[in-house]
């Protein structure tokens, strides 16, 4: 669970303390504990799934669903979305270096414009490579 630092904003310390004190139905007197939706059957059975390597458990691209398919077939259809040059191609290297040095002389030729925090917010962060993964 998470809980914002308080002390940030007097308004979210107000609603993170009126959350804390709603009465929840059934709950348990010991904190950190929390009551099961599914029973130790299904518990197993999701557990036998998931490390079988024959398979691969994705979320459906719409409406939420759970498909499982055969890790082959998935691997295979990734591959061949991969080799339309349609839409995608090899790169000889990583283009992320030469992008954060272009964006951060950019910055720097813009520094007289922006205050302390926005450059320590628009500089200070790291670069997140995107994930690929097919939709079932």
């Amino acid at each position: 669970m998470f809980i914002p630092p308080l002390d940030r904003n007097a308004a979210l310390n107000s609603f993170v303390k009126r959350v804390e004190n709603i009465p929840l139905a059934n709950a348990s007197t010991e904190p950190g504990t929390t009551k099961s939706n599914i029973n130790q059957r299904e518990r197993t059975s999701i557990k036998s799934l998931s490390s079988d390597p024959n398979i691969i458990i994705k979320e459906a691209d719409k409406g939420g669903a759970v498909v499982i398919m055969n890790t082959k077939h998935y691997k295979e259809m990734s591959e061949n979305i991969l080799n339309d040059t349609d839409y995608y191609e090899i790169l000889q290297n990583n283009p992320s270096k030469i992008d954060r040095i272009q964006y951060n002389r950019l910055l720097n030729r813009h520094i007289n414009c922006l205050k302390s925090k926005e450059y320590k917010y628009l500089s200070d962060f790291e670069i997140k490579h995107s994930q690929f993964y097919g939709l079932p």
